[in-house]
């Protein structure tokens, strides 16, 4: 007699959601906890809805989630995993750290108080080192 092969766990269930960060038109940003680890591990679980995308953008999307895991810079949030929801697989989901790698030179704040017009000139003098600051 063949036995079943056996079934698939849910990677779902390994998180339980703490609040939610964000909404948009296609999903939500999710602060998740990692369910059974032994120190608190939070992270960010991107939920996307592709079910009403087609058959090529739901491929597009998907392999737009093994690009980030393939992605390592100090401005990006390091990739832990990606899934779609079993069995109906219309909700794509991106786990990844909560902040992104810390930077390797300090950036200089601004005041609040600097006009836009002292932004321009401190732009100018700086090769544009100013604004990437604060984005």
């Amino acid at each position: 007699m063949p036995s079943s092969p056996p079934p698939k766990t849910n990677p779902l269930h390994k998180y339980s959601v703490q609040k939610t960060l964000g909404q948009g038109s296609f999903g939500k940003a999710l602060l998740v906890r990692r369910s059974g680890s032994a120190k608190p591990s939070l992270f960010v679980m991107k939920e996307i809805q592709i079910g009403h995308l087609s058959k090529k953008e739901k491929a597009t999307s998907i392999a737009e989630a093994s690009v980030l895991a393939s992605m390592h810079h100090s401005n990006i949030c390091s990739y832990v995993e990606s899934f779609l929801n079993p069995p109906a697989n219309t909700i794509l989901y991106i786990v990844s750290d909560r902040h992104s790698r810390p930077h390797t030179r300090p950036h200089k704040r601004l005041h609040t108080r600097t006009s836009g017009q002292e932004l321009m000139v401190q732009e100018r003098e700086q090769g544009g080192s100013v604004l990437s600051a604060c984005i």
